[in-house]
Protein backbone atom coordinates (compact mmCIF):
# COMPACT_ATOMS: atom_id res chain seq x y z
CA UNK A 1 0.00 0.00 0.00
CA UNK A 2 2.77 2.36 1.02
CA UNK A 3 4.56 1.66 -2.24
CA UNK A 4 1.36 2.36 -4.39
CA UNK A 5 0.75 6.00 -2.69
CA UNK A 6 4.78 6.42 -3.29
CA UNK A 7 3.75 6.40 -7.04
CA UNK A 8 0.82 8.24 -7.05
CA UNK A 9 2.60 11.15 -5.11
CA UNK A 10 5.33 10.49 -8.10
CA UNK A 11 3.20 10.29 -10.82
CA UNK A 12 1.53 13.51 -9.64
CA UNK A 13 4.86 15.56 -8.79
CA UNK A 14 5.69 14.37 -12.52
CA UNK A 15 2.39 15.56 -14.18
CA UNK A 16 2.67 18.76 -12.09
CA UNK A 17 6.57 19.52 -13.89
CA UNK A 18 4.83 18.79 -17.35
CA UNK A 19 2.16 21.36 -16.51
CA UNK A 20 4.57 23.95 -15.03
CA UNK A 21 6.90 23.08 -18.27
CA UNK A 22 4.54 23.51 -21.27
CA UNK A 23 2.74 26.72 -19.22
CA UNK A 24 6.59 28.43 -19.03
CA UNK A 25 7.08 27.55 -23.09
CA UNK A 26 3.75 29.19 -24.13
CA UNK A 27 4.09 32.28 -24.85
CA UNK A 28 1.37 34.94 -25.66
CA UNK A 29 0.69 35.55 -29.33
CA UNK A 30 1.92 39.17 -30.16
CA UNK A 31 0.21 40.88 -33.27
CA UNK A 32 2.36 40.47 -36.20
CA UNK A 33 -0.15 44.04 -37.18
CA UNK A 34 -2.46 46.15 -35.95
CA UNK A 35 -4.92 48.34 -38.25
CA UNK A 36 -4.01 52.09 -38.10
CA UNK A 37 -6.89 54.45 -38.83
CA UNK A 38 -7.73 58.32 -39.27
CA UNK A 39 -10.51 60.31 -40.71
CA UNK A 40 -10.67 61.73 -44.09
CA UNK A 41 -13.04 64.83 -45.79
CA UNK A 42 -14.78 62.66 -48.55
CA UNK A 43 -16.97 59.73 -49.65
CA UNK A 44 -15.33 56.60 -49.62
CA UNK A 45 -16.02 55.74 -53.30
CA UNK A 46 -14.22 59.01 -54.46
CA UNK A 47 -11.21 58.50 -51.76
CA UNK A 48 -10.59 54.48 -52.79
CA UNK A 49 -10.66 55.39 -56.58
CA UNK A 50 -8.11 58.58 -55.76
CA UNK A 51 -6.09 56.41 -53.67
CA UNK A 52 -6.50 53.67 -57.00
CA UNK A 53 -5.12 55.97 -59.34
CA UNK A 54 -2.45 56.82 -57.23
CA UNK A 55 -1.08 53.51 -56.72
CA UNK A 56 -1.64 52.58 -60.19
CA UNK A 57 0.51 55.13 -61.42
CA UNK A 58 3.70 54.98 -58.88
CA UNK A 59 3.26 58.13 -56.79
CA UNK A 60 3.37 56.16 -53.14
CA UNK A 61 5.96 53.86 -54.99
CA UNK A 62 6.84 50.37 -56.35
CA UNK A 63 3.63 49.16 -54.95
CA UNK A 64 1.53 46.46 -57.31
CA UNK A 65 -1.97 46.33 -56.76
CA UNK A 66 -3.17 42.70 -56.34
CA UNK A 67 -6.73 43.17 -55.32
CA UNK A 68 -9.04 46.40 -55.34
CA UNK A 69 -12.99 45.64 -54.34
CA UNK A 70 -14.84 48.63 -55.09
CA UNK A 71 -18.03 47.28 -52.99
CA UNK A 72 -16.13 47.41 -49.89
CA UNK A 73 -13.87 50.11 -50.94
CA UNK A 74 -10.68 48.27 -50.01
CA UNK A 75 -7.74 48.12 -51.86
CA UNK A 76 -4.37 45.40 -51.32
CA UNK A 77 -1.31 46.30 -52.40
CA UNK A 78 1.93 44.57 -52.68
CA UNK A 79 5.70 45.62 -52.32
CA UNK A 80 8.62 43.20 -52.03
CA UNK A 81 12.66 44.58 -52.90
CA UNK A 82 12.17 46.83 -49.73
CA UNK A 83 15.39 48.20 -48.72
CA UNK A 84 17.38 47.91 -45.36
CA UNK A 85 16.87 51.37 -44.27
CA UNK A 86 13.17 51.20 -45.20
CA UNK A 87 12.92 47.18 -43.56
CA UNK A 88 14.73 48.39 -40.35
CA UNK A 89 11.81 51.41 -39.80
CA UNK A 90 8.91 49.52 -40.82
CA UNK A 91 9.18 45.68 -39.30
CA UNK A 92 10.96 43.37 -37.12
CA UNK A 93 11.64 39.79 -37.35
CA UNK A 94 11.71 37.63 -34.15
CA UNK A 95 14.57 35.43 -34.74
CA UNK A 96 16.32 32.31 -32.84
CA UNK A 97 19.62 31.65 -31.90
CA UNK A 98 20.55 30.13 -34.62
CA UNK A 99 19.21 32.03 -37.02
CA UNK A 100 21.60 35.44 -36.25
CA UNK A 101 24.25 34.97 -38.93
CA UNK A 102 21.25 35.34 -41.53
CA UNK A 103 20.52 38.01 -43.54
CA UNK A 104 17.98 39.54 -45.32
CA UNK A 105 17.54 38.61 -48.81
CA UNK A 106 13.99 40.33 -49.41
CA UNK A 107 11.51 42.09 -47.64
CA UNK A 108 7.61 42.19 -48.84
CA UNK A 109 4.81 43.96 -47.79
CA UNK A 110 0.96 43.69 -48.46
CA UNK A 111 -0.75 46.08 -47.38
CA UNK A 112 -4.64 46.33 -47.20
CA UNK A 113 -6.29 50.29 -47.58
CA UNK A 114 -10.09 50.18 -46.89
CA UNK A 115 -12.30 53.38 -46.77
CA UNK A 116 -15.22 52.97 -44.23
CA UNK A 117 -18.13 55.65 -44.03
CA UNK A 118 -19.24 57.48 -40.86
CA UNK A 119 -21.35 60.13 -41.62
CA UNK A 120 -22.17 62.00 -44.62
CA UNK A 121 -18.73 63.50 -45.17
CA UNK A 122 -16.53 62.02 -43.22
CA UNK A 123 -14.53 58.77 -44.20
CA UNK A 124 -12.40 56.43 -41.83
CA UNK A 125 -9.00 55.23 -43.41
CA UNK A 126 -8.06 51.66 -42.11
CA UNK A 127 -4.70 50.78 -43.26
CA UNK A 128 -2.94 47.44 -42.16
CA UNK A 129 0.75 46.36 -43.47
CA UNK A 130 1.49 42.27 -43.27
CA UNK A 131 5.55 41.79 -43.91
CA UNK A 132 7.49 39.04 -44.89
CA UNK A 133 11.15 38.68 -44.55
CA UNK A 134 13.01 36.10 -46.37
CA UNK A 135 16.38 35.27 -44.88
CA UNK A 136 19.12 33.24 -45.82
CA UNK A 137 23.02 32.58 -44.74
CA UNK A 138 24.84 30.61 -47.97
CA UNK A 139 22.20 28.34 -49.32
CA UNK A 140 19.99 28.25 -47.52
CA UNK A 141 16.98 30.40 -47.11
CA UNK A 142 13.99 30.49 -44.53
CA UNK A 143 10.87 32.89 -44.56
CA UNK A 144 9.18 34.03 -41.54
CA UNK A 145 6.19 36.26 -40.63
CA UNK A 146 7.43 39.56 -39.38
CA UNK A 147 5.76 42.03 -37.02
CA UNK A 148 5.15 45.70 -38.40
CA UNK A 149 6.32 48.44 -36.01
CA UNK A 150 3.32 50.90 -37.45
CA UNK A 151 5.68 53.39 -39.03
CA UNK A 152 4.54 52.49 -42.92
CA UNK A 153 0.65 52.57 -41.79
CA UNK A 154 1.30 55.90 -40.04
CA UNK A 155 3.23 57.02 -43.15
CA UNK A 156 0.40 56.02 -45.58
CA UNK A 157 -2.02 57.63 -43.77
CA UNK A 158 -0.65 61.05 -43.74
CA UNK A 159 0.02 60.61 -47.28
CA UNK A 160 -3.61 60.06 -47.37
CA UNK A 161 -4.18 63.11 -46.33
CA UNK A 162 -4.98 62.18 -42.66
CA UNK A 163 -3.82 64.56 -39.79
CA UNK A 164 -1.32 61.82 -38.20
CA UNK A 165 -0.03 63.05 -34.35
Amino acid sequence: MKRLSTLVVLAAVALALCVVTASAQTTPEVPLSIAHRGPLTGKPGALFNQTKDSFSEGRFGPYTIVGDYPASHTLVVKRSNIDSANWSRWAYCKMGPMDLLDSLRDGSVTMTIRFAPTTRWITWVLVKAEFTGTYGLGSTVKQTECISTGVLEEDMLRRLGVNVP
